[in-house]
């Protein structure tokens, strides 16, 4: 890391090259939209060391389960059973 801080025309270089490789990709979210990204609260004197406030604006704290609404498949046919 400390190689780019010294070397700016290769961090530039490098900046570049992803540009051109990324060109034209739109970025998508794995996390559907409404939902939040999991969140884990911080030990409470880490928040006061630090100045924070839990839960961050715009977070609904704790967060509300999901629950699925998808049927599970079978676990194959019905079989007599063996005795």
């Amino acid at each position: 890391m400390c190689h780019l801080i010294e070397q700016p025309d290769q961090l530039d270089t490098m900046k570049q090259e992803f540009q051109d490789r990324t060109e034209g990709i739109e970025w998508a979210s794995m996390i559907p939209d409404g939902n939040q990204p999991p969140l884990y609260e911080p030990p409470a004197d880490f928040l006061k060391a630090t100045g924070q406030s839990w839960p961050p604006q715009g977070v609904t704290w704790p967060v509300p389960q999901v629950v699925s609404t998808e049927q599970l498949g079978t676990a194959g046919p019905g079989l007599p059973p063996v005795t």
